[in-house]
Formats: structure tokens, C-alpha cells, sequence
């Protein structure tokens, strides 16, 4: 039997516990970080998933794992910029 993937483990835990992404800021940090872990742009750091397994009481083989839900920091949902022009050594 596969193991569930973490940041579901985190999110059914905090349903059933009745916890909402502000309540995990003690434990992850603040509510960008909160917010990073659980879609999935930022990975658990060892200690995070020390405090994870030890205040949520998850288990450390399922937090420990990579997330399949991973998702990397695209370019689609930020506004088209273009790069700024740098002028030659001497030039303003």
C-alpha cells in the first residue's frame, strides 16, 4: 500500500484536528511559508518535518517523502516583465 502523499497528510490531519493555515504558523513560520509548504512550492526542511511528526503526529515515513503534488514557481502567473536595458562601463 502506497503511503499518502505528505501535504495531504498535513491537510487531512488538519481537518480532523480543526486547524486552519494560521494555526501552523508557530510551526512552520509565517503565513507565506505556511502557504509555500502547502501547495507544495516549498520542500520540509528536516527540522520542519521533526516538529510535522511531533506536534501533528504524522508519521515520519510519510513526511519524510517527497511530494508528488510538488510544483515549481512558473512564470505563467506573474505579470510579463521585461528585463531592465544595462548600459556599457561608462555609459548612464
Amino acid at each position: 500500500m502506497d503511503l499518502p502523499d505528505p501535504i495531504d497528510a498535513i491537510e487531512f490531519r488538519m481537518e480532523q484536528i480543526g486547524l486552519d493555515n494560521k494555526d501552523l504558523e508557530p510551526l512552520i513560520g509565517g503565513r507565506g511559508r505556511v502557504s509555500e509548504v502547502l501547495r507544495g512550492v516549498r520542500q520540509l526542511s528536516i527540522e520542519l518535518i521533526r516538529r510535522v511528526h511531533s506536534e501533528l503526529h504524522i508519521p515520519a515515513e510519510v513526511v519524510l517523502q517527497r511530494s508528488k503534488r510538488r510544483r515549481t514557481v512558473g512564470t505563467a502567473s506573474r505579470p510579463n516583465r521585461r528585463p531592465k536595458a544595462r548600459s556599457a562601463p561608462g555609459e548612464r
